[in-house]
């Protein structure tokens, strides 16, 4: 009595268990090229539900091109029982965008004399895996962009510093409240993505936190004209602390804050209700040949140009960078 219950239950367990796992289970007959999926399934790959089986191309019509092959050869290796298959692909559902799915089967004994290779598994959406996947490499470029970047505007705060002091004693206490400064802004960015829902931090201090290096000292180089106080929400913060930190390592580097005399005014402000950010820098002099060919590389390609293109797209806003003689305009607004 007790093993016909536990026969009796094995089909209701494991329909549990992949409504648990939001899975559904397919069958295929690979030499027939015949499958069958449940709704689950069906709905995956944005197919009509069915109980019959239905030629295999009616699912694999909907797979990426650039997914397609790599999955068709993962099938065509199968064939004896026990092969098993795992593979991750994007599908195009009815709302005609692409969604990652995974897929992952193994072959069945089949007795039957002349049958065909069967294989049994379950598909299911792999959506937020593959976008956090993708939230950490990119993570993981910026943090390494960030480090080479810190030690180049290091190197640029010790070089106008050398210039400029009066003493190696001044020079010291100045470069050390700088560094201080970039610290402080390293931690604030990193401190945001753990702030709790619903906490708002004010743009301006981001703001100033990455340009804090450039704020001390009796010479200030940069001003913050905040005309109308800006609450950044918690999936603002991140963005904007990278954006506007890339921007001043770029000034650093080589536009207004890479010389003593150089002047970069930001602004914040709103213009019928979206948010308005202007980075304006003046050089003050002439950039000399190879500091303008490197200003022009950097603005068209590499991790730089990458990450503030994402940070802008993050904040779904319109940006708009000039690069003018005197020195970048860049243009972002919010909605």
């Amino acid at each position: 009595m007790a093993q016909q219950l536990l026969l009796k239950s094995a089909d209701a367990r494991a329909r549990l268990a992949l409504e648990a796992g939001s899975m559904g289970s397919f069958v295929c007959l690979l030499d027939q090229q015949l499958a069958a999926g449940d709704d689950t399934v069906c709905a995956l790959f944005g197919v009509q539900p069915s109980d019959v089986l239905r030629p295999v191309a009616d699912f694999t019509a909907r797979i990426h091109p650039d997914d397609l092959s790599r999955v068709e050869d993962a099938m065509a290796r199968l064939g004896r029982p026990g092969d098993e298959y795992f593979e991750d692909f994007r599908v195009l559902r009815e709302d005609g965008e692409y969604h990652w799915i995974a897929g992952r089967g193994k072959i069945i004994e089949n007795d039957d004399e002349g049958a065909s290779a069967v294989l049994v598994g379950v598909n299911w959406d792999i959506g937020h895996r593959k976008a956090e996947e993708e939230r950490l490499s990119i993570l993981a470029k910026e943090m390494n962009h960030r480090v080479k970047n810190a030690f180049s505007v290091i190197n640029a705060l010790i070089r106008l510093g050398s210039r400029s002091a009066s003493s190696i004693s001044s020079f010291a206490d100045t470069l050390t409240a700088q560094i201080r400064a970039m610290s402080d802004a390293h931690r604030m960015s990193a401190q945001t993505a753990q702030r709790e829902a619903g906490a708002t931090v004010r743009l301006e201090q981001i703001v100033r936190m990455a340009v804090a290096p450039w704020l001390t000292g009796a010479a200030e180089q940069v001003r913050i004209d905040e005309r109308e106080p800006v609450e950044l929400t918690l999936t603002q913060i991140s963005p904007f602390a990278m954006l506007a930190y890339e921007l001043a390592t770029n000034a650093a580097k080589y536009g207004a804050l890479a010389s003593a005399d150089g002047r970069l005014l930001i602004t914040i402000d709103r213009d019928n209700g979206t948010l308005l950010f202007t980075w304006d820098e003046q050089v003050g002099h002439p950039l000399t040949a190879p500091a303008q060919e490197e200003r022009e590389k950097g603005s068209r390609s590499g991790f730089g140009t990458t990450l503030l293109q994402h940070c802008a797209a993050t904040l779904k806003a319109r940006m708009k960078r000039e690069l003018r003689p005197q020195g970048l305009l860049l243009e972002l607004r919010v909605p």
